[in-house]
């Protein structure tokens, strides 16, 4: 049973390992790209692009859209970011509320 136990304890390890790696990992993509979304003038370029279009109406609806898009991306990297932020804090707590109740079950035990 102990070794069960064990087998249990080495596999949750891990996921928990991947889970972390992978969430640094799409941490620091998202502020990069929120990095790049903000020092970079993309409003400009989009400008840029929406002015090859001859008529006014489908300009300003090309600028408008190009507005939302951005915002749409920003909220989503937000979001990434936090995420990316609260996986490692529920991990590191995680582990410490584990060490500590296996220190105080180990406390209990002895007298």
């Amino acid at each position: 049973m102990k070794e069960l136990d064990t087998d249990c304890g080495n596999t949750l390890n891990i996921l928990r390992t991947v889970v972390f790696l992978v969430s640094l990992i799409a941490g620091s993509s998202a502020v990069y790209y929120y990095y790049i979304v903000e020092t970079n003038s993309i409003e400009e370029q989009w400008g840029v692009h929406c002015s090859k279009y001859s008529d006014p109406s489908e300009r300003s609806n090309c600028m408008i859209l190009s507005v939302k898009l951005i915002s749409e991306f920003k909220d989503l990297l937000r979001i990434n970011i936090l995420i990316a932020f609260a996986v490692p804090i529920l991990f590191f707590g995680g582990l410490f509320v584990y060490k500590r109740l296996a220190n105080k079950s180990k406390d209990c035990c002895r007298t």
